[in-house]
C-alpha cells in the first residue's frame, strides 16, 4: 500500500502551516487518495497505475500547494472584531437574521400548504 502521507507532505511543506493544520490536511487527503486508489484497483487497474492516477487526480506538481495556499487565505479567522459602532452593527445583523428567519418560515409554511 502506498504511503500517501509522505507524498502529500512533500506538496504541503511549502505552505508553512501549523503542525496541527498540516496534520489535518495530510490525514484528509491521504484518506481521499487511499479511497481513490482502492476504487481504481477494484476497477481493474494495476497497483502502479492506480497509484499514479490517484496522485494525478489530486493534482500534479505545485498545483496542490497553490490550491491549498489560496484556500487557507480564503478561510476567515474565528475572531469577531467590533468597531466603535460595533453594537449598532451587531443589532443590525441580528435584525437582518430575524427577518431572514421569518421569511424562511413563511416560505416553508406556504410550500407545506401547497403540497
Amino acid at each position: 500500500m502506498p504511503d500517501w502521507k509522505e507524498e502529500i507532505s512533500k506538496h504541503v511543506a511549502s505552505l508553512n502551516l501549523t503542525p496541527q493544520r498540516e496534520t489535518e490536511i495530510v490525514d484528509e487527503l491521504s484518506q481521499h487518495l487511499d479511497d481513490r486508489y482502492h476504487e481504481l484497483l477494484a476497477d481493474g487497474a494495476a497497483s502502479e497505475e492506480a497509484f499514479h492516477r490517484s496522485l494525478a487526480e489530486l493534482g500534479e506538481g505545485n498545483s496542490l500547494a497553490h490550491k491549498l495556499r489560496r484556500l487557507e487565505r480564503a478561510v476567515p479567522a474565528d475572531s469577531v472584531i467590533l468597531r466603535e459602532s460595533g453594537s449598532r452593527n451587531l443589532v443590525a445583523g441580528v435584525w437582518r437574521d430575524l427577518r431572514y428567519g421569518v421569511r424562511a418560515i413563511r416560505l416553508r409554511l406556504f410550500l407545506f400548504q401547497c403540497c
